[in-house]
């Protein structure tokens, strides 16, 4: 069984509207990830685990982008919760 990517409608919306350029990294990071999380190797993405109130959320840079998202290991699913710049984020 291979692995879901569901986005959340807040990242949803935002992708919609992205330049394609930025559209275009910001999911080619998401399939490098994904691809790294089947194959169970690491990955040189930056990714980083958070804390407090986004306590079980990772995210992903790409660029001045991040994507906030969390690994559902028992149902294989990676869930897209928000992406935005990095100053607007964590809000």
């Amino acid at each position: 069984m291979s692995w879901r990517v569901l986005f959340h409608r807040k990242a949803k919306a935002v992708v919609t509207k992205l330049q394609e350029r930025d559209k275009h990294r910001i999911l080619d990071g998401i399939k490098v990830l994904v691809e790294s999380i089947q194959r169970g190797t690491p990955t040189d993405l930056d990714i980083k685990k958070l804390k407090g109130k986004w306590a079980g959320f990772y995210r992903l840079r790409v660029g001045k982008w991040r994507v906030i998202f969390r690994v559902d290991w028992e149902n294989r699913v990676l869930l897209v919760y928000n992406i935005a710049k990095r100053e607007n984020v964590y809000e």
